[in-house]
């Protein structure tokens, strides 16, 4: 298996496919009834699966010093019965002076984007002991939209609609076996903690889309060799056969995702980069892929028009892509370490109750490797 060297050697995956994300809805409490548009929105945003640091190059400065010699020289007499002795004058040498450092140029996205694919890259992967996992465990945040009036449900609001809204933060996990064509085990948390509040009385509101949830529960599901069953002869989204499928060249790697957006029709209104760039993002995210393969998909990520970074530090640098109709992906790309720490999808314009950093969903990593699964 093409993991953990330390865990440094991780990062890739598979996405999830709509079962799947129908079952993290529910068990997180955020199934909502009829396959509305607003499902459809959270099918992006909860589709379920590093950089490097990229240091920028400074320019070597040579201080020049600049001396000038003049010479004058005073001719003889010609009436003089004795040829005077020329006079040369030298003037002082000018002080030398002070050059100003030149400003190392800030990384670019797509700087970074390259960082994390030569780390993916280097790893040559090592094999897990016999019997051991690979966790990988995400927290999602989903941002609950509310509003009496909203059609099929008064969850399903829109920002610009919504009178109020909160923040549900919960838990799931993958288990990816040594032997990759193992059982692979996700576990679905029903527990669930409001971390933001948004308008008024959400307290009564939250009781009751609580109730509404229906499911209270553990929820663990047991696939073999992949993490959701193959589908009308598909390979097993994780499987060796379904990363058999990605060309390793970055351009071809990203047409290759566009034709399968179009062919699952993810991007009706258009929005064909959007899904490309949160497809790619996602099987980053599971951290299963080859390392040729995960630095395929971080140099493709690179191609995509739109990038840039919003935030970094020493340890992290996060990038976003824009898109028509108020459309955010996000990644956050560990600088150390070479995974993908954690993403977030926003949809429309922050002029409503809830701030325009908030996004509609978000997921956190964190990847172990443990000697058991549930």
């Amino acid at each position: 298996m093409d993991v953990l060297d330390l865990v440094r050697d991780l990062g890739d995956g598979a996405g999830l496919d709509d079962d799947t994300i129908v079952v993290a809805e529910r068990a997180l409490r955020h199934a909502i009834d009829g396959d509305t548009a607003r499902r459809r929105r959270f099918r992006w945003a909860l589709g379920g699966g590093i950089g490097a640091a990229v240091l920028a190059g400074t320019a070597a400065t040579a201080i020049a010093i600049s001396m000038t010699d003049s010479t004058a020289v005073v001719q003889p007499n010609p009436d003089a019965d004795v040829v005077r002795t020329p006079v040369v004058t030298v003037e002082p040498a000018p002080e030398p002076r002070p050059t100003t450092p030149t400003t190392p140029t800030a990384p670019t996205a797509q700087d970074v984007l390259e960082g994390a694919a030569a780390l993916a890259g280097e790893s040559a992967g090592s094999a897990m002991a016999d019997g051991r996992y690979l966790k990988i465990e995400h927290t999602i945040e989903q941002l609950v939209l509310y509003a009496q009036d909203a059609p099929h449900s008064p969850y399903n609001a829109t920002r610009e609609s919504a009178t109020a809204a909160w923040v549900s933060t919960g838990t799931w996990v993958q288990y990816i076996p040594s032997d990759r064509s193992g059982e692979w085990v996700r576990v679905f948390e029903p527990e669930h903690e409001i971390t933001g509040r948004f308008g008024a009385a959400t307290d009564q509101l939250i009781a009751e889309w609580d109730r509404n949830s229906g499911v209270d529960e553990l929820i663990v599901d047991r696939v073999q060799g992949g993490v959701t069953e193959s589908f009308e002869g598909e390979p097993a989204p994780g499987s060796d056969a379904y990363y058999a499928e990605m060309p390793l060249n970055p351009g071809a790697l990203l047409e290759w995702n566009r034709q399968r957006a179009v062919d699952a029709n993810l991007a009706p209104d258009g929005a064909l980069d959007a899904a490309v760039v949160l497809m790619l993002i996602q099987d980053l995210e599971l951290n299963a892929a080859p390392p040729a393969l995960r630095a395929a998909m971080f140099r493709a990520l690179a191609l995509v028009p739109g990038a840039e970074i919003v935030t970094a530090d020493q340890t992290t640098s996060t990038i976003a892509y824009t898109y028509p109709g108020d459309r955010h992906e996000t990644l956050t790309i560990d600088t150390a370490t070479g995974l993908v720490t954690s993403r977030s999808t926003t949809f429309g314009a922050a002029d409503g109750v809830v701030p325009g950093t908030v996004p509609d969903a978000a997921y956190r990593t964190t990847i172990s490797v443990v000697d058991e699964a549930p």
